[in-house]
């Protein structure tokens, strides 16, 4: 129990420490923070779906992934400021609606 353990702690610092790597390219702590959660929510996965059958461990991956990208673009949208009134703008604008930008 305790190497099963171990080895997962293991590999989520080396997903963590290579976010650090990348951490200086980007300003602001989001993608250290966005690699982390993503690499605590594989590895957390990955140990849950250890005693399960074979067979569920591509459907739990699928909805970790999309539990991910959901998270990720909130956050996003949050550490941007973005509200609800800019993502319809943005919508119009994709769809070149006169009067919304300045396109």
């Amino acid at each position: 129990m305790v190497r099963r353990l171990l080895v997962a702690v293991a590999l989520l610092g080396m997903l963590v420490m290579a976010a650090f790597a990348l951490s200086p390219i980007y300003r602001g702590p989001l993608l250290l923070q966005l690699m982390a959660g993503a690499a605590a929510g594989s590895v957390g996965i990955s140990v849950a779906a250890r005693r399960l059958p074979g067979w569920s461990a591509a459907p739990l991956s699928v909805l970790g992934l999309a539990g991910v990208v959901v998270l990720t673009m909130r956050v996003s949208a949050a550490a941007a400021g973005s509200t609800a009134a800019s993502r319809r703008c943005g919508r119009r604008c994709a769809t070149a609606s006169p009067g919304c930008c300045s396109r």
